[in-house]
């Protein structure tokens, strides 16, 4: 059941219309929505749907990080880990080209 949920949620909170931090929290709203609705879905779920709506290509490398990680993420330390991430990946855009 919370499969399906989570779906149409991870379809309705896509970082492209988003910064990393609304996204987030946009993940995080429907979720609470769900169990407010006796449909709750886990933290691992949600993390799965949260790391699954980013684009491949720019947070590939950290889907590999957190799939290879002995530890279980929680959720704060991921919004950490995503904010990190964006960060990098905004000072690489804003590199001049031919910078060494």
């Amino acid at each position: 059941m919370a499969e399906n949920n989570t779906n149409h949620a991870s379809e309705s909170a896509t970082p492209d219309t988003s910064q990393t931090t609304e996204y987030f929290c946009r993940a995080r709203s429907i979720a609470h929505q769900l169990a407010l609705a006796s449909k709750p879905v886990d933290d691992d779920d949600l993390i799965t749907y949260i790391m699954t709506g980013l684009p491949s290509g720019e947070y590939g490398s950290l889907r590999t990080t957190l799939n290879t990680r002995v530890d279980p993420i929680n959720m704060e330390d991921l919004l950490a880990m995503l904010l990190i991430h964006e960060a990098q990946l905004d000072e690489v855009d804003n590199i001049p080209i031919g910078t060494p």
